[in-house]
């Protein structure tokens, strides 16, 4: 390669660096665990409310809206982006998150090919709060997808298996990073349901549960059963249940 164009390429690079800075100067960065995305925290407004409006309703919380970026660490090219809400104002007394904790709980797949953005802490009703997952590869057919899995156990380098509690369902569902799509594994029929017990290597104990909506006479017909569900074959088996 000649001097010119050697150059050239160095000037290149230097400018989309400059150019990353200049439309975020004061976006608090950081990198992830590979190291290959480079993550920016670019704060869009600080919402302050008094306590008469916090009263008035339960969606006048002290927040910050942050867009958070993230671009390669060394081209800076963008490659996806999400907007997040620290809703941190409860008490009185409460600051906003830090963005290097919020950076912190971000879910990061083992191969890298997504991030989970975690939910944030608006009101809402018991059960799995929406987080939101961000594909990273810009050739990925889908962009973004609410993320409503807890208790994660990963399958692979795309799939990850977990619990969804909501009050009239408990569900083991699928999450598959190349298509964005959530699944069933073990599907609810209210009042029963099902939840990953624990995991142990390749395998999870799933056990049979009540979910919110049952009735005492639900309980008193309820029979406790668990299956072993292999996460390379995504098979289940009968198992018996762990000891409380």
């Amino acid at each position: 390669m000649g001097k010119t164009n050697c150059l050239a390429m160095v000037a290149g690079f230097l400018a989309m660096h400059a150019a990353a800075f200049a439309e975020y100067p004061d976006a608090e960065r950081f990198l992830s665990p590979g190291g290959n995305i480079e993550v920016s925290f670019q704060k869009l407004e600080h919402k302050k409310f008094t306590e008469e409006e916090f009263r008035r309703d339960v969606d006048n919380v002290n927040h910050v809206r942050y867009r958070i970026e993230f671009r390669r660490a060394v081209t800076k090219e963008a490659v996806a982006d999400a907007e997040y809400a620290d809703v941190y104002g409860w008490t009185a007394e409460a600051r906003p998150t830090p963005p290097e904790t919020i950076f912190k709980e971000l879910i990061w797949s083992p191969g890298g090919h997504f991030a989970i953005v975690p939910a944030s802490a608006w009101a809402s009703a018991p059960g799995t709060e929406q987080a939101l997952a961000v594909a990273l590869d810009p050739k990925s057919p889908w962009k973004s997808a609410d993320f409503y899995l807890e208790d994660l156990a990963w399958v692979d380098a795309w799939r990850v298996v977990g619990d969804t509690h909501w009050d009239c369902e408990y569900s083991v569902n699928l999450f598959d990073g190349h298509t964005g799509l959530t699944t069933p594994i073990k599907q609810a029929r209210s009042p029963f349901g099902y939840e990953i017990r624990s995991v142990e290597g390749r395998n999870a104990i799933v056990q049979k549960a009540l979910d919110n909506c049952r009735t005492e006479e639900d309980k008193k017909k309820f029979i406790p059963s668990c299956y072993l569900l292999n996460l390379d074959t995504l098979k289940e088996r009968p198992a018996p249940c762990p000891k409380e």
